[in-house]
């Protein structure tokens, strides 16, 4: 018999609200949280002592917060920037460094080092944090896993074979199995992704990405198939489950998920031996969320932690009354077992929708129906993939008899993976705090409904009265800015008009390096934004960093045009965007000095090249004067000399895109005065030319310019006044 405990759900949700209130200030919509929590606590069944742990957890929530961030995992002073020999233990993705120093650090590039011990000369730095929108908090992800920073490996000295349990399960479960297969079963067994490669981004577009993380999913699975091998063990078997719980955590590793399930399984287990009465799943949840959050208050913000309690509290509020339900009316069992897996993978999927679509940029549609045929195949491949790799300890002959099975099921999930990356999504931008409080209320809307505690047209009532505010609700953008995408040593600028069109002005680029910003910083920033197609696409001119990731834009999202200046069809990256124009159907324009683009209410003036090529692709860039609503409100030079400069009529608008990302070359007198504008974007990464060089700088300053930067910025974001 289950029972509910009425304090570890309001101890868990009291800390995360310690947490919220101590890291982010007393914001409006967290005072009102903290308000339902205590409207929450006071329904619980023992009022009062609900009520007192809410008061009790915040408190020590905010007090475990503020002590954890006291001591972050840092690099000792003075390591940062400065090439070291390091000795240190990689496991292929992440190095723990015992000298000259003790700190763990995120290996870069990937695979630059061999699992096992290592010896190698390196550069550690800091990580990077969110640069664009749409990107990737790196130093917020290696934080919440008390990784310092990210070492740049230079050479790798020495290496020896690791000798981990780890290592020789990983080496013993490959015997019989082809690469993607065993990259696969070594991700479901033992948390190991290192070797995914392109797999990764098929199961994230189909909706599939959960799949590849060691979560609950996996340890319930494993805990039950140890449970029913040892059912003939007796009095015993409880302890040895918890001894199994133990060592499988402390051989791949801790995360939020696995940690979450193991409290869960353990409670119950400890729960029976103790006779007190099985906690019920609620109260067992929330024990796992108090003491994981006051062990790592961090994975409050960690997305692999919110992923994982919401959905299991969409299953438990939402897909076990309405199995109940369905199980009364007694359906045939093939029914029963197919719509009992639809309702647990909606159910899932429902809470942590908006976070998903946020953060993945799209919502796969039928990644529901999808995740009913892949969710037994992985549950399947688990303990398949365990055995196996116990087995090759003994005899690599019996790890290839158990992999004649697992290898088809693997490649059999791989091909459900690839499927569903093919079928339609739906793109969708980053989603506002708004955004996430409005699928909040929907989402409590259906688990009342699910629950019994609100009739079918009520809850349709209420629904539509959520999804009609969250449409009326008005975005809060500026009606027209510029925004300068991060791309390194390169530019990228979209032209964004809330009513009106969206141009883009290249994309990045790098010509020594495979890194493709187009598809790693613009594309995702793109949608994130909210945009689905693209009005125009201004490729300035042929060099790399400026059009390098323009494929990859043009490939993945919708365009109307292209427009180039000086044909530069002898150089193979400008013959190479026209193939991507031309394979993707997108109209290609020529523009010269003199014309005129105009879109709706936006009017772009060209202003170089001249008719007549100067044969320099530099000063054959395209540079133009922007007008929105008539008036002008942005100049980009493109990466012009002082000399070109010189014979172009710039008008006098606010904002200007410094030129060759601030060479002293460009950036003339004649032209600041020209412009006499009051902001100045500098495109610009690490690089050895001295970008932007300090003449240009303090010209910027002499004229009044606020100048903001690619480099210490991050996405620069200005909006554009007429």
């Amino acid at each position: 018999m289950s029972t509910h405990r009425p304090w570890p759900l309001p101890a868990a949700l009291g800390v995360a609200g310690g947490i919220a209130l101590a890291s982010q200030g007393p914001a409006p919509w967290l005072l009102l949280c903290l308000a339902a929590l205590l409207a929450f606590a006071l329904l619980q069944p023992q009022a009062k002592l609900s009520v007192a742990v809410v008061v009790l957890s915040v408190i020590a929530g905010a007090g475990r917060w503020q002590q954890f961030t006291d001591r972050p995992p840092v690099l000792p002073a003075g390591a940062a920037g400065q090439e070291l020999q390091l000795h240190g233990v990689s496991d292929g993705q992440v190095l723990e460094v015992r000298q000259p120093f003790r700190a763990s650090l995120w290996i870069s590039p990937r695979g630059a080092l061999p699992a096992g011990e290592v010896v190698l000369n390196g550069v550690p730095g800091p990580a990077a944090g969110r640069r664009n929108p749409g990107g990737f908090d790196f130093a917020a992800h290696l934080r919440a896993r008390d990784i310092a920073g990210q070492v740049l490996v230079r050479e790798l000295l020495h290496s020896e074979p690791p000798t981990s349990l780890r290592s020789r399960l990983r080496r013993a479960l490959r015997h019989g199995l082809d690469d993607h297969a065993a990259a696969l079963t070594e991700a479901l067994t033992l948390g190991e992704r290192s070797e995914l490669s392109d797999l990764h981004d098929d199961f994230a577009a189909g909706g599939l990405a959960h799949l590849l993380a060691l979560s609950g999913l996996h340890l319930g699975v494993l805990v039950s198939a140890a449970s029913r091998l040892l059912r003939g063990s007796g009095p015993l078997r409880r302890p040895l489950v918890l001894l199994l719980l133990a060592g499988f955590l402390l051989t791949v590793g801790v995360s939020a998920s696995l940690l979450r399930a193991a409290i869960m399984a353990a409670a119950f287990v400890l729960a029976e031996l103790s006779g007190t009465g099985r906690p019920d799943n609620w109260t067992r949840l929330g024990l796992a969320a108090f003491i994981s959050l006051l062990w790592k208050p961090v994975w409050l913000f960690d997305l692999s932690f919110q992923l994982s309690y919401l959905c299991l509290a969409g299953i438990l509020g939402a897909a076990v009354p309405l199995q109940q339900r369905l199980q009364e009316r007694e359906p045939p069992r093939p029914v029963l077992f197919l719509l009992s897996g639809l309702l647990v993978s909606a159910a899932a999927q429902l809470p942590a929708l908006s976070l998903t679509a946020s953060v993945f940029g799209s919502v796969p549609l039928l990644a529901v129906f999808v995740n009913v045929l892949a969710v037994p195949l992985a549950s399947l491949l688990v303990p398949l993939g365990l055995l196996a790799a116990l087995a090759g300890l003994i005899a690599p002959t019996l790890a290839q008899l158990i992999n004649l099975l697992t290898g088809p099921l693997a490649q059999l999930l791989i091909s459900v993976a690839r499927f569903s990356a093919d079928l339609p999504a739906v793109p969708w931008g980053e989603v506002s705090t708004s955004g996430h409080w409005y699928w909040a209320c929907f989402t409590l809307v259906v688990l009342l409904f699910a629950a019994g505690m609100l009739s079918w047209p009520r809850a349709s009532r209420l629904s539509a009265a959520v999804l009609l505010a969250a449409f009326l609700t008005p975005a809060s953008l500026p009606a027209a800015e510029l925004i300068a995408f991060d791309v390194g040593q390169g530019d990228a600028f979209l032209l964004r008009f809330q009513r009106g069109p969206a141009v883009l002005v290249d994309a990045g680029g790098n010509a020594w390096s495979d890194y493709d910003p187009g598809a790693r910083v613009v594309v995702p920033a793109v949608r994130a934004l909210g945009l689905t197609a693209l009005d125009l696409v201004i490729a300035t001119h042929a060099d790399a960093d400026h059009i390098g990731g323009l494929p990859a834009v043009l490939d993945a999202v919708p365009v109307q045009a292209l427009a180039i200046g000086a044909a530069e069809a002898e150089r193979p990256l400008f013959r190479e965007l026209l193939a991507a124009a031309q394979r993707n159907g997108v109209r290609v324009v020529q523009l010269t000095a003199g014309e005129t683009v105009r879109l709706a209410e936006l009017t772009l003036q060209v202003l170089n090249p001249g008719p007549v090529p100067t044969g320099e692709a530099n000063e054959d860039s395209l540079a133009f004067n922007v007008f929105w609503h008539g008036q002008p409100v942005a100049v980009l030079p493109g990466e012009v000399s002082a000399r070109t400069e010189a014979q172009l009529a710039f008008a006098p608008a606010g904002v200007l895109t410094v030129p060759h990302h601030g060479s002293r070359f460009s950036s003339s007198e004649r032209l600041l005065r020209a412009v006499s504008g009051h902001t100045a974007i500098i495109s610009v990464g690490p690089n050895n030319y001295g970008h932007p060089h300090p003449t240009v700088l303090d010209r910027l300053e002499q004229h009044g310019y606020e100048v903001l930067t690619t480099l210490a910025d991050g996405a620069v974001r200005v909006s554009l006044q007429p």
